[in-house]
């Protein structure tokens, strides 16, 4: 995706980069876009009324309850999504939690860094089965 190409958009509605983020409401220039929309968060009804050019609203994650659809609708934007935007990262991030919560690594990381390891601060050692 080139974000150059969304740049009124996205100073209206804040489309872009997650290290970008979005404003709400109210500032920027009016929203215009030819071929489509990146959808950001707070789509409102006021907002989607000022996509003059708009000719689809695309939700960069599983959801788009953060789209007012009905609004979507009614000035005949379409409305989607990415169903499996980032499975693969969620499942990951689950898998390093669980054995976060299992082997205390994160505890053992900052008692490390700050000079007090002891042997005792990774016991009990809990497995991951099954």
């Amino acid at each position: 995706m080139d974000w150059r190409r969304t740049g009124p958009l996205r100073h209206r509605v804040g489309g872009g980069p997650a290290s970008q983020p979005g404003t709400r409401s109210g500032s920027g220039p009016r929203g215009r876009c030819g071929p489509g929309a990146v959808g950001a968060p707070l789509l409102t009804p006021s907002v989607i009324a000022q996509l003059e050019r708009c000719r689809c609203i695309v939700r960069l994650g599983v959801g788009y309850d953060s789209v007012d659809v009905a609004a979507a609708t009614a000035h005949r934007i379409p409305v989607c999504n990415v169903p499996a935007y980032c499975t693969d990262d969620v499942a990951d991030h689950t898998i390093a939690l669980l054995m976060d919560s299992l082997r205390h690594l994160a505890r053992q990381d900052r008692w490390i860094r700050a000079g007090r390891w002891d042997r005792r601060a990774a016991r009990p050692t809990r497995l991951l089965q099954g």
